[in-house]
């Protein structure tokens, strides 16, 4: 799961914003999620992004479980010279595939992209 996070210079001005409970605590989110996710991150610094992201994605693929990647608003359309870093090199080992199960997944997903405004969606491909 990828989130909007509160702008980066939020967390060192110790201001209550809206979304939170009332207190200038803006780990909030993030420690809810790191309880039942497989990797948690929050993306405050461009230099660190690409590193967190990577890590995160290959956790998710890694365990088959969810990733939670938290990116603060004011960075989510900006750029950095490590963006161009390589990949986290991660091997997931190749399992069995049950094909009633994914054509059913298949369908369930495109019912839901059907339906979507504005999808978004991320997605990798084969080395």
């Amino acid at each position: 799961m990828c989130v909007g996070g509160p702008n980066s210079n939020e967390f060192a001005a110790n201001h209550t914003i809206h979304h939170t409970i009332g207190l200038p605590d803006l780990g909030e989110q993030y420690r809810a999620f790191k309880e039942f996710t497989c990797a948690a991150v929050v993306v405050q610094h461009l230099s660190e992004a690409h590193h967190q992201i990577d890590w995160a994605i290959s956790e998710a693929l890694r365990r088959q479980k969810p990733a939670y990647i938290e990116i603060c608003t004011n960075l989510a359309g900006l750029t950095d010279p490590s963006f161009s870093d390589p990949p986290i090199p991660f091997a997931i080992a190749l399992g069995h595939t049950n094909k009633r199960s994914l054509s059913a997944a298949l369908k369930s997903v495109q019912k839901v992209l059907d339906g979507s405004i504005k999808p978004v969606l991320l997605a990798g491909g084969s080395a």
